[in-house]
């Protein structure tokens, strides 16, 4: 969740979590186990303006609140493929019927 937020990326994240703080305007939460709430998490963000500035906001908490970690590029692009990756595995194994 961490590295998403410093790469800018927003976040999607169970209403379960420890620490829900962390998503307040960088991202959605979702009630875990209700797929419904899921769905209408992910249209939240299929908006590309919202998702940008939930970014920007994950992106500025996180250079205001952590000091000294940095990340590359080609990080951020190995964590973005990495969840997408997980992502699309759970959308295949996902059934309407």
């Amino acid at each position: 969740m961490l590295d998403a937020l410093s790469c800018g990326l927003p976040i999607i994240v169970s209403d379960r979590i420890g620490e829900i703080d962390r998503v307040d305007n960088t991202g959605v939460t979702y009630k875990e186990g209700d797929v419904q709430d899921l769905a209408r998490a992910i249209n939240k963000l299929m908006d590309h303006s919202y998702r940008k500035e939930l970014g920007l906001r994950g992106r500025e908490k996180m250079v205001k609140n952590i000091v000294g970690k940095k990340m590359q590029k080609k990080e951020c692009k190995t964590i973005l493929l990495v969840n997408a990756a997980r992502l699309c595995k759970q959308i295949s194994n996902f059934s309407l019927i």
